[in-house]
């Protein structure tokens, strides 16, 4: 039997520079501290995969923290805001898009 005791090691939650850092940079960071990252979890805010927090079982994570190597954490990132945009264009109908 071959016990890997590097996943019982606690491990430091890397730093994260909140409402700067995108999900993708936050997820390798997490990934090479030896974390597996869970869901990215979007709530309304004006940045897109802006990094607004983290969780992992339902409870708040930060940075520096210090967790077992295999914990799961969750990515709490904006969703971005939807912007109406409604073209004039002499002849046609009016436009909407939303982006």
């Amino acid at each position: 039997i071959k016990i890997n005791r590097s996943s019982w090691e606690d491990a430091a939650v890397p730093a994260v520079d909140f409402e700067n850092d995108k999900v993708d940079n936050v997820s390798k960071r997490l990934a090479a501290a030896g974390f597996r990252v869970g869901e990215v979890i979007y709530q309304p805010h004006i940045g897109r995969d802006v990094v607004l927090g983290l969780s992992s079982s339902g409870r708040e994570i930060h940075p520096g923290q210090k967790l077992p190597k295999t914990t799961v954490i969750n990515i709490i990132a904006g969703q971005g805001e939807e912007r109406e945009i409604v073209l004039h264009v002499g002849w046609l109908p009016e436009t909407v898009f939303l982006i």
